[in-house]
């Protein structure tokens, strides 16, 4: 999901399990500028416009935990 902010215009992932890090994650690109929506195992990503940096530390503090927990 992160590589996606590397290309313009929409993107479509396919077979994307409904678990938290992906909840997380998409969140986090929501709230850089990114449209995502999702159903089943299909997660579509459109930009909206020119991404920012809006500093969202809980969610950058969730998926380090997730991280922490996994290792």
């Amino acid at each position: 999901m992160m590589t996606s902010i590397l290309s313009k215009g929409q993107i479509n992932l396919f077979n994307v399990p409904q678990i938290t890090d992906v909840a997380i994650m998409s969140r986090i690109l929501t709230a850089m500028g990114m449209n995502i929506k999702s159903n089943k195992d299909k997660l579509e990503r459109n930009i909206k416009s020119n991404l920012h940096q809006n500093k969202k530390y809980s969610l950058v503090y969730k998926v380090k935990k997730i991280y922490q927990m996994n290792n």
